[in-house]
């Protein structure tokens, strides 16, 4: 059954590759739990800060990062985590940490590297934190002076294959005035 054996490792947590100028690292994800109907009246009872494309991750505090129009993942750091289900005020929640790969991308060239997989020039914001990234949906949001990249589990290796792969473009340079 050796014939089987064709494919690259599998990405678990505390692997890390180099690229050019930058490092991605797999990490575990964090407590997570998507949040589907009325996000407003989620947010009210559940205080976090909301992040889109690009927003800043901070290291510690509830984030609820908007996927869709009435779609959100939160991640829960403090306080108590909703029951599962759904609620009467009109929003469900499930908890998802296990459908998820985090990659962390550092190194003076990462922003250069996300500009390379991201489908649209996104980086100064959209509502939304999903876009297509190396054709995979992806959730992309600063941390610090790099990047984390989130995709559904089931997708990593190919999202991994495709970040690893030798640059075969020039990266578009952008003016920020």
């Amino acid at each position: 059954m050796t014939e089987r054996n064709w494919t690259d490792a599998i990405p678990r947590p505390g692997m890390s590759l180099k690229l050019d100028g930058a490092e991605v690292g797999v990490a575990e994800p964090p407590p997570l739990w998507q949040i589907a109907g009325n996000i407003a009246a989620f947010a009210e009872g559940h205080p976090s800060v909301e992040l889109g494309f690009g927003g800043e991750l901070g290291a510690l505090g509830n984030a609820l990062i908007r996927i869709g129009r009435d779609r959100a993942l939160w991640r829960h750091d403090n306080g108590m985590p909703p029951h599962s289900g759904w609620n009467a005020d009109g929003w469900a929640a499930l908890p998802v940490s296990d459908n998820w790969m985090v990659f962390i991308l550092t190194g003076p060239k990462a922003e250069d590297h996300i500009r390379r997989f991201a489908a649209l020039d996104l980086i100064d914001g959209s509502p939304s934190a999903v876009a297509s990234f190396a054709d995979h949906n992806a959730v992309v949001l600063r941390q610090g002076a790099g990047w984390q990249i989130w995709c559904p589990a089931p997708e990593a290796w190919g999202l991994l294959s495709i970040i690893q792969s030798p640059c075969t473009g020039r990266v578009p340079e952008t003016k920020r005035t």
